[in-house]
């Protein structure tokens, strides 16, 4: 498979971005492309959290880190800056996946403790 693809089997990641997009069940394919992803990037970028805390991915040809620098404590007492450590990956696309699926596990808590305080 090329660096412009990449081939998702879990349908329950699948579905976590269609739902974070407003996206009707089933309107991603297993195969992820950079024309997919990059509206999910956009819409992490226009969350209520973008003036809360710094995100970055930092992704070099082999790893990708997600760090912030303020910490939100959510139910579980994850914070965002321990949802990823670093992680060996094939691809850019790839490392850009990983830190999205983790961001929006990490935007579902925190909104669910939100709500609930």
């Amino acid at each position: 498979m090329d660096e412009n693809k990449i081939i998702i089997k879990d349908r329950e990641l699948l579905k976590l971005i269609e739902v974070f997009m407003g996206y009707a069940d089933g309107y991603l394919s297993e195969i992820i492309t950079w024309n997919d992803l990059m509206p999910v990037v956009e819409r992490i970028c226009k969350t209520d959290m973008k003036y809360m805390f710094d995100f970055n991915i930092c992704v070099d040809l082999t790893e990708v880190r997600i760090s912030e620098e303020t910490t939100l404590p959510n139910e579980s007492g994850r914070d965002f800056e321990m949802i990823a450590n670093t992680v060996k990956v094939n691809n850019p696309l790839e490392a850009v996946w990983l830190a999205v699926v983790e961001f929006i596990k990490w935007y579902n808590e925190y909104r669910t403790f939100k709500t609930k305080n």
